[in-house]
């Protein structure tokens, strides 16, 4: 069994006032980072695999429908294919749930990349090299050096 814990940040400016009001030196005690974990996972601030919604850019609670997109049920959309609800029954999505799925697209190609150190320790041995191989450790050390300047 694995102990690693997938889980991802997303920081909500409006809880910011609650998080400042934290005593440090309590919150490296056992219950209290306890405690502090589980009000992450309520304010929708961590998620993962143990979560099943999260908060999208105003404030709502959404849900990956099995389109794969994220829903929140608002009636806030002007079109007319959607009845104006935010929900997988007829397709679409309002613009705060878009932007968690666009946020989703670029934190899994994040994941994608594969680290450059992985290529250079195969090709101490290897005497030739492919060219997809050249150019799959090139756009990673790229990936690496945008990360490095964030």
């Amino acid at each position: 069994m694995s102990s690693d814990l997938d889980f991802n940040i997303l920081t909500n400016s409006r809880f910011d006032a609650k998080w400042l009001k934290i005593d440090l030196q309590d919150a490296l005690k056992r219950q209290q980072l306890a405690q502090s974990w589980n009000e992450l996972i309520k304010d929708g601030e961590i998620y993962g695999d143990f979560s099943e919604t999260l908060l999208n850019g105003v404030g709502v609670a959404a849900r990956k429908g099995h389109s794969g997109h994220y829903y929140c049920g608002l009636r806030v959309l002007s079109c007319a294919c959607c009845d104006g609800i935010c929900g997988p029954q007829r397709g679409c999505n309002c613009g705060a749930c878009q932007q968690l799925d666009q946020e989703e697209v670029s934190r899994a190609q994040t994941h994608k990349a594969q680290p450059s150190s992985q290529f250079l320790d195969r090709w101490e041995w290897a005497n030739t090299h492919s060219v997809k191989e050249l150019e799959a450790c090139v756009e990673s050390l790229a990936h690496e050096q945008r990360q490095l300047c964030e």
